[in-house]
């Protein structure tokens, strides 16, 4: 009977580089396969799997059956920053991570599931989030986008509880400040072994995902205010793949004095984390 593969289980969370680590993963699957590591594709594990956890009809069959298309390699690497939903309310970050993780965890009954996650300091998740956002919605002032989150209380220390109480059992958390000191053990700890050459990931806009600055901002905003809501989407397109000529502002809606409070609690999360 082949041996069942260690499961790699990339989470996220969104803005913290997993299109990156995903874009190096799809261009070394030869080098991966040669050290008997399998990766599912991301746009397949999403269409298989994550965009249909929550449908009634889902059951983690469909995901045993992809399980089980994996057998006889040592690590299956699966990774989708969707997982654990997509846009942050009533004061969490992730509020249907639970459920989803409760709805998916069956299946891997059998198997050692390492579930990894990167977390980033408040503000910079928050702004990019939006803007993430932005790139594929319709516009929606930063304020009302968050109207139900508590910028002095919101916390990641929800998401890892949820995370541990819906069955996750081996938690790798990674601090996006830190990720690229030693991207090489990153990745060495993502497969579970040494010494695997990845290919660099896409240099594209998709993969680069630019800075919003406050010049742009305010470009999508008079746009959607003069011609539509609906047209914040292509307008970030064009920003994506223009370089901004004069100096740029970051684009930053949090008070200095709120921003530095946040900061500091992540750092505090961070260090608790760590154990000191």
């Amino acid at each position: 009977m082949a041996s069942r593969p260690v499961v790699a289980l990339l989470v996220g969370a969104h803005k913290t580089t997993t299109t990156y680590i995903q874009s190096r993963l799809l261009n070394s699957r030869d080098a991966l396969n040669a050290a008997g590591i399998a990766h599912v594709p991301t746009g397949e594990f999403r269409k298989r799997i994550t965009n249909q956890i929550l449908n009634d009809d889902f059951t983690p069959a469909q995901l045993t059956r992809l399980l089980e298309e994996h057998t006889g390699c040592g690590r299956l690497i699966l990774s989708d920053e969707n997982l654990l939903g997509v846009r942050p309310k009533a004061n969490r970050l992730y509020p249907r991570a639970r459920q989803r993780l409760e709805t998916l965890l069956p299946a891997f009954a059998g198997y050692t599931v390492e579930v990894f996650v990167t977390l980033r300091s408040y503000p910079a998740y928050l702004v990019s989030r939006y803007t993430e956002h932005l790139r594929s919605n319709r516009f929606v002032r930063f304020e009302k986008y968050y109207q139900q989150l508590d910028f002095d209380t919101v916390t990641w220390l929800d998401l890892l509880d949820d995370m541990r109480a819906a069955g996750v059992e081996t938690l790798r958390v990674s601090d996006f400040s830190n990720l690229f000191e030693d991207e090489q053990l990153y990745f060495d700890t993502l497969l579970g072994t040494e010494g695997v050459s990845l290919h660099p990931a896409d240099n594209t806009p998709a993969v680069r995902r630019t800075k919003l600055t406050q010049q742009g901002y305010d470009v999508v905003r008079v746009f959607a205010r003069k011609y539509g809501l609906g047209c914040a989407q292509p307008v970030m397109a064009l920003i994506d793949n223009l370089e901004q000529e004069t100096a740029a502002t970051p684009f930053m809606p949090i008070p200095e004095a709120q921003k530095v409070e946040m900061e500091s609690r992540y750092r505090a999360e961070m260090k608790g984390l760590k154990g000191g």
